[in-house]
């Protein structure tokens, strides 16, 4: 991963705004391992990290929020994110604030992954376009007056029944889990609006193209 040059102060505030979207978004991260911030000699005593130890190599996983994964990761659970199509990327790290250069790549992945609703879904779905949800995440995030919001929790709900129906026109039980996910996720942005929450109910609903 090629670095630009900044000072550290820099660097740490881009990293603080990389880490802000990802926990706006739900999205979990966890490291391969855990870094290693001091060695110890032979008699147990803190000493400086060598030059291998601090460019040992490491793995940042990005997820949703669905994801059972936390550092150190373990296979079973990473596998698991795979096949479940919640493992959004992996981005190695090496060396003296690769780990802050790790978020701030993840957080440039999920924005060119949701940010942008025009992109492909994370996700494919057989017979269930995301174009409708894509859609209403634009009109949402343009939507500011009072009748404008109730448009887009009437929009919600209509999206709720059609993805109801579709679950249970499937007997594909992988299908009726996914549909189901998407369910979830557009009632709770729908809690999320009628409550004010507009950002919030954004998120959700982008959480439904990950599902």
């Amino acid at each position: 991963m090629t670095t630009e040059k900044i000072n550290l102060r820099e660097l740490f505030d881009k990293e603080r705004e990389a880490s802000a979207y990802l926990d706006k978004k739900n999205i979990r991260t966890a490291c391969q391992h855990y870094r290693r911030l001091f060695g110890t000699n032979d008699d147990g005593k803190i000493t400086d990290l060598s030059e291998a130890e601090r460019n040992e190599p490491n793995i940042l996983y990005v997820a949703t929020k669905k994801a059972f994964i936390s550092t150190p990761v373990s296979e079973e659970y990473l596998e698991k994110a795979k096949q479940a199509g919640q493992l959004l990327a992996e981005v190695p790290f090496a060396g003296e604030n690769g780990d802050s250069w790790a978020i701030i790549k993840a957080a440039e992945i999920v924005k060119a992954k949701l940010g942008a609703v025009t992109l492909s879904d994370v996700v494919d779905i057989p017979y269930a376009d995301k174009g409708e949800i894509k859609k209403l995440i634009t009109r949402l995030k343009k939507s500011n007056t009072e009748t404008e919001l109730k448009a887009r929790g009437e929009e919600l709900q209509d999206l709720i029944s059609q993805y109801e129906d579709r679950g249970n026109d499937t007997e594909s039980d992988d299908l009726q889990e996914k549909f189901q996910s998407i369910v979830e996720a557009l009632e709770n942005a729908q809690q999320e609006l009628e409550k004010g929450d507009k950002e919030s109910a954004i998120s959700e609903t982008e959480e439904a193209l990950f599902q």
